[in-house]
Formats: C-alpha cells, sequence, structure tokens
C-alpha cells in the first residue's frame, strides 16, 4: 500500500512538470520595411491680370504665387462713384480644396475732421467710416472676360464693414459649386469696389457705381485691411461652410 502511496506521488509530480513546459508551434514572419507615409498639402496660389480703375486698365499684375506683397487694392483719393476692379485667378496644386475669401483684419481710421464730415453728424475720436461707405462685390468671371454678365455667380455683394464680419464662400458646401480642383484651369474672379452701391444692369449685367449713398462722413477716413483667401481640404470633410473660419 506503501509503494502505491508513492507511486502516486510520483505520477502527480509528473504530471505538474508536463503542465508547466513551454510549448514551441512552427511561426513565420514577414517584414514590409521602409514603409512612407507623406502627408498632403493644400497650397493655394494667386495671380493677377490687372486693374480697371474708372475704366482706366493698369497691367500690374503677377505670375501665379503664394501672396506676400501683392496688393489687391491701393486707392488714393476716393471719391463719390469711383469704380475699382480687380481681376485675380485662383489654383490649387495639388488635392481639392474648399475656397474662402474675407477681410478679418478691418482698420478704420477717422484721421482729421472736416467742418462737412461735422455738418453730416460725425463726432471726434471715432472709428473712420469708409468701410460703412464702400461696397464689395465679389463674382466668378466664368466667361472669363472680366466683366460681368448675367448668370455669373455673385460671392459677395455687401458694404465693406459687413464683408470683413465674416469668410465668404469663394467654394463650399453652401453654394453647390463644389471644390477647387488641380484639374480646373482657370478660377477667375473679380473684386470690385464702389465708392457707394453697386448697380447690375438687368439686362446686360453690367456693373456701375452709384455715388449716391457715399456719406460725408467718409471724407478724409482711411481704411486698411488685410484680404485673405483660405483654403482647406475638401477629402473627409464634405459639410465645410466658410463662415465657421477662424483664423489661428
Amino acid at each position: 500500500m506503501k509503494k502505491i502511496i508513492i507511486s502516486g506521488s510520483l505520477v502527480v509530480a509528473v504530471a505538474a512538470l508536463v503542465t508547466g513546459a513551454t510549448v514551441a508551434f512552427f511561426n513565420d514572419t514577414e517584414t514590409s520595411t521602409g514603409n512612407i507615409f507623406t502627408a498632403g498639402s493644400i497650397d493655394i496660389t494667386v495671380d493677377s491680370f490687372g486693374h480697371t480703375y474708372n475704366g482706366q486698365f493698369t497691367s500690374d499684375g503677377w505670375e501665379p504665387t503664394n501672396l506676400t506683397n501683392q496688393k489687391f487694392f491701393t486707392l488714393q483719393d476716393l471719391k463719390p462713384a469711383d469704380l475699382y476692379r480687380r481681376s485675380i485667378s485662383l489654383h490649387v496644386e495639388s488635392n481639392d480644396a474648399w475656397v474662402c475669401i474675407g477681410a478679418p483684419n478691418l482698420d478704420d481710421q477717422e484721421n482729421v475732421m472736416t467742418e462737412a464730415e461735422e455738418d453730416a453728424g460725425d463726432v471726434p475720436l471715432s472709428d473712420g467710416e469708409l468701410s460703412e461707405n464702400v461696397d464689395v462685390l465679389i463674382w466668378r468671371d466664368t466667361n472669363p472676360n472680366g466683366v460681368h454678365n448675367l448668370g455669373e455667380p455673385i460671392l459677395v455683394d455687401e458694404f465693406f464693414d459687413v464683408f470683413a464680419g465674416d469668410f465668404s464662400p469663394v467654394r463650399d458646401s453652401t453654394n453647390g459649386l463644389g471644390p477647387l480642383s488641380p484639374t480646373i484651369p482657370i478660377e477667375m474672379i473679380q473684386l470690385s469696389l464702389c465708392g457707394g452701391n453697386h448697380v447690375i444692369n438687368g439686362v446686360t449685367g453690367a456693373v456701375t457705381c452709384d455715388g449716391t449713398p457715399m456719406s460725408n462722413k467718409a471724407q478724409t477716413d482711411s481704411l486698411l485691411a488685410d484680404l485673405i483667401i483660405y483654403g482647406e481640404q475638401y477629402r473627409n470633410n464634405p459639410n465645410f461652410e466658410c463662415e465657421d473660419v477662424v483664423l489661428p
């Protein structure tokens, strides 16, 4: 009986050793080396064909580039009914992009106070009123021929102080135009400023400037603003809206 007990103990011990052993399974490893992940980019370039001031064309444009010191507008001695138009073209180099335009950094200066301004009710030490009296009209020149034709989409039609409030869509999910693509050969935009209010002829589509709304309060005032073209990726971003853009 004693031998059986001992033998049983040995059997248990051996079983425990077998249970704790490591089993080596057959295996194989395949390695893909040097995988490359490159971030895409959104790079919008802008060119200009020049500007027209009261019907007089000036060839002061530039080739497609990332903007540095190029000016869309430089207006001196602005008067009621003055009409200034700049032709620009937008290009995206690699990926489809939504595109917005805005002027978030607005600086309205009163400068000196004239008698005419005081008679119109202007007060010293206030902000200037020029942005309230300069109308902004922006349209897609789908022809493109440098003038507005009936049926060409109006993107912006409001006074500068309102235009400066939010980014406006050139192409976003709200205007049904789809994104700007590298396959689009030209996206011409016309930017127009009017001392007063733009008037669009309902028959021809021609744009003129009515200076009547421009107030004497704007005399001697100056206006400084950064005009910004903003692009954001289209892929995985189908519901983008320009009014939601907040610059860092």
